[in-house]
């Protein structure tokens, strides 16, 4: 429910209904125009590879900063200006990874979708009352993920869901070598050095305690196993205010892109982040790290929408069962597993055309 100065506020910007929806025009919300990134990203960019010139492409930001990422052939505009009003009310199609700006009234003839940011394992406990329901479709990672956005107690969408994949994914099925190479460099990275990504979930206690690895013990347990030598890249939530590093890791706090990440990365160590099911199309390994998995659910976010304990992904609590589960790391079983795990969850996106699917179902037939 809107307050009353939004209310206010959503009254006046009526006033861009005088101005005509643009029929090739596209407009693009990343993180609440925050980032350049995800599937938003995936989608403008292929647009633009396949479709030169032919639609204008809209993206926001909030500060200049992230304004620098967004390519030269797209629009710019800063949130709340003028042309971020003017631009996105006269959009024939408005893609959000999140929500949609409460006070903005869009119209009926514009088409509203958003692709969400993950699979749905944990929902969304919806603590700040957005309504799923200004959309017209969402797309759908895998089955788990549409029958959770039916749900009353999480996302409650009434609208069409396109079990289509998430297009941010495509890259992590297809071949990513010249990705991972690129990676490398960008982070100044020797080719030689094996990548370990660390990426635990926001914790909205400032408790340093559920990020409290033994990191050097860490890199000897997967010399042990896996040979080589190990760079660990830290991916803290941009949130998060408590976080732990050691010397010689690698902040990858600010990188705009995941999913180049985790391209580049050989094994991924994570808590309760969706990130685990993006990893795995990889086939690469996971290790969960869980050491407040009954705090996080109980104080935080809610019944898990498929039971934790029935991942495929090793699941340690603490320093030493983290050394054993990776010591003791059966590759042959782990892919056998992770295999049943897709199948468990209804996985849609085999081939990495996700992108490809979304545009031919919304930009050709709407644009």
């Amino acid at each position: 429910m809107l307050t009353l100065k939004q209310r206010v506020e959503w009254l006046i910007l009526h006033i861009f209904w005088i101005f005509p929806i643009k029929k090739n025009r596209i407009a693009f919300i990343c993180y609440g125009c925050t980032q350049y990134s995800c599937n938003p990203k995936y989608i403008s960019e292929y647009i633009e590879e396949n479709y030169p010139g032919k639609y204008e492409i809209n993206w926001y930001y909030t500060e200049n900063k992230m304004a620098s990422f967004i390519p030269f052939y797209a629009k710019k505009a800063k949130k709340n200006s003028f042309m971020y009003f003017y631009t996105l009310m006269t959009s024939k199609l408005v893609v959000s990874n999140v929500t949609l700006p409460r006070v903005v009234p869009f119209r009926r003839r514009q088409c509203k979708v958003n692709t969400w940011h993950g699979t749905a394992f944990k929902g969304d406990n919806n603590k700040f009352a957005n309504n799923y329901n200004l959309f017209d479709y969402f797309i759908a990672e895998n089955e788990l993920t549409y029958n959770v956005f039916r749900k009353k107690d999480s996302f409650n969408f009434k609208g069409k869901i396109k079990r289509i994949g998430m297009p941010r994914n495509d890259i992590l099925i297809r071949d990513g070598g010249e990705i991972r190479n690129e990676v490398f460099r960008e982070l100044g990275i020797p080719q030689n050095k094996k990548l370990v990504l660390y990426a635990p979930t926001f914790r909205e206690f400032d408790d340093v305690g559920a990020f409290n690895i033994d990191f050097t013990q860490l890199q000897s347990s997967l010399s042990n196993r896996f040979g080589g030598e190990w760079i660990i890249l830290f991916r803290y939530h941009h949130m998060q205010a408590c976080k732990h590093f050691i010397p010689g890791g690698v902040d990858v706090g600010d990188y705009p892109d995941i999913q180049r990440l985790m391209v580049a990365a050989d094994i991924l160590i994570t808590d309760y982040s969706s990130v685990m099911w993006d990893f795995s199309l990889m086939y690469k390994p996971v290790f969960l790290y869980a050491v407040d998995v009954k705090r996080y659910v109980d104080d935080e976010r809610g019944t898990f929408f498929f039971p934790f304990e029935r991942l495929p992904f090793p699941i340690s609590k603490n320093n030493d069962e983290l050394n054993y589960i990776i010591t003791s790391f059966d590759s042959e079983l782990y892919a056998n597993r992770v295999r049943q795990y897709h199948k468990e969850w209804g996985r849609y996106n085999y081939d990495g055309n996700a992108t490809r699917e979304f545009v031919e179902c919304f930009i050709n037939k709407i644009c």
